[in-house]
């Protein structure tokens, strides 16, 4: 072999082993965005502050007592064994509680979107304190139902939508409103934020009439998406109902601090028996 082809092969051989090392280096990188320790099957359990979701958590999760009533500020990452009336036959899932805080909204949102990602996203429980004193307070049904407007953005926009579990909690109060009462408000507050969002159609993207960066792009196109969704699921109907969206959506009362858990462990079971595949 002349120094020429040697000098070709050594060539050869050094741009194969550049592609070897590229393409499990790539490989490397696509399959780390699938490994965050929350891409498991997984129910999340979100709500306002001081609505009772650690105590609900801690509760569903192994019947324990909360021992600080501190509002998380941290998500409480646990796991659920499910369905409760059946240990033979149980599955266990990941559970986790989210802190109440609307600023944490955008870290939520990368939570379900990047980290669980919605496919493994097998059930959601928002949970509301239904008393009286706490939802006169001022701004409190406008905040519950802004985050619950952001997760309908993100888990209506998957085929048959995911399943709501609505904790209507600390009805052991005498000042309590009642479930259909909360329902009702929460519907009538959406269908504000809806009509705001689709009222919005011919803002300008920056207003400036010079050209946006690409983040400025990528928002804007994220916002049109949650405009079109929402013109979509809305199509004639004057006001919001939960009865138009794809997920099951269902509102049962309990008091996590009276353990009066039965209504929501039974949402669980029905779940574990409907969808024992999911």
């Amino acid at each position: 072999m002349d120094s020429v082809q040697l000098i070709l092969l050594t060539a050869v051989l050094g741009l194969a082993l550049a592609l070897v090392l590229f393409s499990f280096q790539g490989k490397k990188v696509a399959t780390g965005k699938s490994r965050s320790p929350y891409f498991k099957p997984t129910f999340l359990v979100v709500g306002a502050n001081g609505a009772g979701k650690t105590s609900l958590f801690y509760k569903l999760q192994d019947g324990a007592e909360q021992l600080s009533t501190v509002s998380s500020l941290e998500p409480n990452v646990g796991k659920i064994s499910i369905p409760f009336s059946n240990p033979a036959i149980q599955k266990e899932y990941q559970f986790i509680d989210y802190p109440g805080h609307l600023k944490y909204s955008q870290l939520m949102k990368k939570l379900i979107t990047e980290d669980i990602t919605v496919k493994n996203l097998k059930g959601v429980i928002f949970v509301i304190d239904s008393s009286s004193q706490s939802l006169a307070q001022e701004g409190r049904v406008a905040t519950i139902c802004k985050l619950l407007y952001d997760l309908l953005s993100i888990t209506e926009k998957v085929p048959m939508g995911i399943d709501y579990l609505f904790a209507i909690n600390k009805q052991d109060l005498f000042d309590t409103k009642p479930v259909f009462k909360v329902k009702n408000m929460i519907e009538e507050e959406i269908t504000k934020l809806v009509k705001e969002e689709l009222s919005a159609t011919g803002q300008a993207r920056g207003g400036s009439g010079i050209d946006n960066d690409d983040d400025d792009a990528e928002a804007f196109s994220k916002e049109e998406s949650t405009r079109e969704f929402w013109k979509a699921l809305m199509g004639s109907s004057p006001a919001f109902k939960f009865e138009l969206l794809e997920g099951n959506m269902e509102f049962l009362g309990g008091s996590a601090l009276k353990n009066k858990v039965q209504n929501w462990q039974n949402w669980f079971d029905e779940k574990a028996m409907n969808y024992g595949g999911m």
